[in-house]
């Protein structure tokens, strides 16, 4: 046990450095929680360790989060949501998959559930927003393009 604990600590003190998570904050739109820089290099994070829900559209912004200093508010110009496809998943009847681009500079899968009647957007659990009316809207463009799916 005390062997584990000392290449624990060793790790602990070589890695500590990189392994610092920050929050971005996007032109007082959302916040991007839980981002980290590895070796210099900015790591999005990836939802459930494996599903990469978060994307940049352009070197610009990846540039403009390496230089980043906490607490870190990427400006730029305002957000407008656009759905880029929606398709259904295959692991699971009565769900869907939804890109959305947040242009200029993002872009975030998101996940339509059918319950019952009823469709239910769940939102990248790394994300949160701080616009209540981008939220809503992202939320019917989404509704809308699963409906138009539908028929």
């Amino acid at each position: 046990m005390m062997k584990f604990a000392g290449w624990a600590f060793v790790f602990l003190l070589v890695f500590s450095s990189t392994l610092h998570a920050f929050d971005v904050t996007v032109t007082g739109s959302f916040k991007i929680l839980d981002v980290t820089r590895v070796g210099g290099k900015v790591i999005l994070p990836l939802e459930r360790n494996q599903y990469a829900n978060i994307r940049l559209l352009t070197s610009q912004t990846y540039r403009a989060l390496s230089a980043c200093a906490e607490p870190c508010v990427v400006a730029g110009d305002p957000l407008t949501p656009t759905v880029d496809t929606v398709r259904p998943a295959r692991t699971r009847e009565g769900m869907w998959i939804a890109e959305v681009n947040f242009l200029p500079a993002w872009r975030m899968t998101f996940l339509v559930f059918k319950k019952g009647e009823n469709l239910d957007v769940k939102f990248p659990a790394h994300v949160v927003f701080i616009n209540p009316a981008l939220q809503e809207r992202t939320r019917e463009l989404i509704l809308q393009a699963v409906t138009q799916e539908l028929k």
